[in-house]
């Protein structure tokens, strides 16, 4: 074993027992680690380093009835869950926001106009479950959200090439797909 996990363990024990100096140890240890590790993530620094802050007000609170086997396990899982958790509540406020401007936008259109929207939304919802998990993924991070490629290929932890390759696969699959709804519809008008 190494002496890195030695220390940790050390460490660890002392701090779910309430050491106040061993806390403070796993702070200046870590701190900075885990402040990159979510920076990378969300490119913006006052979001990193309020993750990592409350993910050791956390840590210092729960100590009594956390089970942890190994700390720096522990903490770097902890801090992307809590970076994650942030990107999809950023993601589903935009998306809200997205909705809103829309709406307002169309406030003027006729009631038949907004029906065949909400139909061609409701269809382009199908469409998009029938696809595989990552090509759904891509698809809406990318042409629904505005995520340009680089950024869901960090964000999914996929290469650029991967993500093209499911952003190919998905907008075929909508084409297609919606070809046959408009297709269909197109015949059912009288």
């Amino acid at each position: 074993m190494s002496t890195n996990a030695d220390d940790d363990k050390i460490l660890l024990h002392r701090l779910l027992q309430g050491d106040e100096q061993a806390y403070i140890e796993t702070y200046d240890r870590y701190w900075y680690k885990l402040f990159l590790s979510s920076y990378r993530r969300t490119r913006n620094k006052a979001v990193a380093e309020e993750l990592v802050q409350n993910l050791f007000l956390k840590l210092w609170e729960k100590r009594g009835t956390l089970a942890i086997s190994q700390l720096e396990n522990y903490l770097f899982s902890s801090i992307r869950n809590a970076t994650i958790d942030f990107l999809n509540k950023e993601m589903v406020a935009g998306k809200y926001l997205q909705h809103q401007k829309v709406f307002l936008s169309l406030e003027g259109n006729t009631t038949e106009e907004m029906v065949e929207l909400n139909i061609l939304e409701e269809e382009m919802e199908k469409g998009l479950q029938a696809l595989s998990g990552k090509s759904e993924t891509v698809f809406r991070l990318h042409r629904i959200d505005n995520w340009p490629v680089d950024k869901i290929a960090r964000h999914l932890n996929l290469s650029e090439k991967t993500v093209h390759y499911h952003l190919t696969r998905s907008v075929k699959f909508i084409r297609s797909y919606l070809q046959e709804f408009t297709l269909t519809i197109i015949f059912l008008i009288p």
